[in-house]
């Protein structure tokens, strides 16, 4: 975006209250006192996603001088024990079962912001390989294939938000008001003078330029800004853990059982991540087994061998199923690399967490004067490690336009320039949005044919080192055009059609 925009002017058709019937003018009846504190960006939520962005406004030299509030409903957490373990101390460490996969693309970002630094990256695992596979068929991608050194990394939640806290307490002037949550939000109309006026549980109000919504999905800010959301929720739960692995591993795996996708993660040299989504009965099951129990449950589910797919019953399904499995064998014959056997499951230290599965995306991300970024704007099924990925993106996109408003030296929460974060987010999370749902729908489905078109798909994929390197590329966030590409491909297209053909 250019400077030019600066001397663009927007005049809506109708007031805005028209669109948002279900939204006041004031959202709250209490008047902004004239000991109101100013700011011109408040962060509400100090995850992740709204540190990473209160860190990067402070990163360029441009808008290092903004004055910028960090709310959140705790203190800030700055503190890293791993950074001080010895090296023998770390191999023995039992890590949290909250992490996440982070991209090279975030890394990146979240170096610039000062955050990434060696003392964490020097404990924080690579993967520089990834492989997924159901009971018939398999990818297998190479780091190398893509140009890269790394695919991704995975780290503890904690030590990543330490890092960041640590950062925003030693090195940025943000004022972090902790504890402290949102009661109250009024954002001015469109024809209205004005700035966003933000009441805290505690009483105080703080007057912004920009409010920004990073707290999580049940985000209050969102919900006082009167936005909408359309939500799916899958028939799944995601059941967490920490295993004791046989051997380290510097690839990420990820098998598609009937039951729903298994992903181990690397996280040190002696532990792993399980990530498994299965049915909420058996999520229940799975969480109040013993270590024991789910150790030797986890190990079974990632190396027993499957069963072959029963014919279904129904005329269209079963000639469906009879000429896939006619027609797979000569999709067997194609080149690719073979696949590989992941590390045994040894023990299950630690606690497990389950959580429902849910796909939600807002229709807008912006109101004048306020922005959503992170799961207060979106969230996806974990089957790709995406979620905070895409917070990550919103919240570079953002820090950006931020920094463009600033250049023309325009109001930061100008419409104009907030639309435009609006626009450039939407093409970038809603293909991937699309996609990890395609992707979940195929893999669930074993009707059918089904099971021999997945499996011929994943070969094609396999034996095309041009295919895999455009996956990779997109997934770890190089280009969302990649991503219009790759849902536009003849290989998506052939499986998104067989999904609603043997349905």
């Amino acid at each position: 975006m250019h400077c030019r925009m600066c001397l663009e002017v927007w005049r809506p058709r109708a007031p805005l209250r028209r669109f948002f019937p279900f939204a006041s003018a004031s959202l709250f009846s209490t008047r902004a006192s004239s000991e109101s504190a100013e700011y011109d960006v408040v962060v509400v939520g100090a995850g992740l996603v709204g540190s990473a962005f209160a860190s990067a406004i402070k990163s360029t030299t441009l808008t290092s001088s903004l004055k910028v509030a960090l709310v959140d409903i705790s203190p800030l957490k700055p503190s890293d024990a791993v950074s001080t373990l010895t090296d023998a101390e770390w191999l023995h460490h039992v890590p949290s079962p909250r992490v996440s996969t982070i991209t090279p693309r975030s890394a990146d970002f979240l170096r610039q912001a000062g955050s990434w630094n060696s003392t964490l990256e020097d404990r924080t695992a690579r993967f520089q390989s990834m492989q997924v596979w159901d009971s018939l068929g398999h990818v297998r991608y190479e780091a190398q294939d893509a140009g890269c050194t790394d695919l991704g990394y995975v780290v503890e939640n904690a030590r990543l938000q330490g890092a960041l806290h640590r950062h925003i307490q030693d090195v940025t002037d943000v004022e972090v008001l902790a504890p402290a949550s949102i009661s109250g939000l009024k954002l001015p109309d469109v024809d209205e003078v004005g700035l966003a006026e933000v009441e805290l549980s505690d009483g105080r109000q703080l007057r912004a330029r920009l409010v920004v919504g990073a707290d999580g999905g049940r985000s209050r800010v969102r919900q006082l800004a009167g936005l909408r959301r359309i939500e799916r929720r899958y028939p799944h739960h995601a059941v967490v853990s920490t295993v004791r692995t046989s051997e380290p591993s510097d690839t990420a795996w990820q098998r598609f059982l009937p039951s729903g996708p298994l992903a181990l993660l690397p996280v040190t040299p002696t532990y792993s991540n399980i990530v498994w989504s299965t049915s909420p009965a058996h999520a229940a099951e799975l969480a109040a087994m013993s270590s024991a129990e789910f150790a030797e449950a986890a190990d079974r589910a990632l190396h027993e061998a499957d069963q072959e797919s029963p014919e279904p019953a129904g005329t269209r399904a079963a000639l469906a199923h009879r000429l896939g499995r006619a027609v797979f064998p000569l999709m067997e014959r194609m080149p690719g690399p073979s696949p590989e056997r992941p590390p045994r499951v040894l023990e299950a230290p630690g606690p497990r967490g389950s959580f429902p599965l849910t796909m939600a995306v807002a229709g807008t991300y912006v109101r004048r004067r306020m922005a959503l970024i992170g799961d207060a704007a979106h969230t996806v099924h974990p089957l790709a490690g995406q979620g905070v990925n895409l917070g990550f993106y919103d919240a570079q996109t953002l820090a950006q336009v931020v920094h463009e408003s600033a250049s023309c030296g325009s109001d930061l929460g100008d419409l104009i320039h907030l639309r435009d974060y609006d626009r450039r987010r939407h093409v970038g999370n809603l293909p991937m949005l699309a996609a990890l749902d395609s992707i979940y729908r195929i893999f669930d489905n074993e009707g059918g044919g089904m099971v021999y078109a997945r499996a011929s798909g994943m070969r094609v994929v396999n034996s095309s080192s041009a295919v895999k390197r455009t996956v990779m590329q997109y997934a770890m966030g190089h280009s969302s055009e990649d991503a219009h590409a790759m849902l536009q491909s003849p290989l998506s297209t052939l499986l998104s059609k067989a999904t609603s053909i043997l349905r």
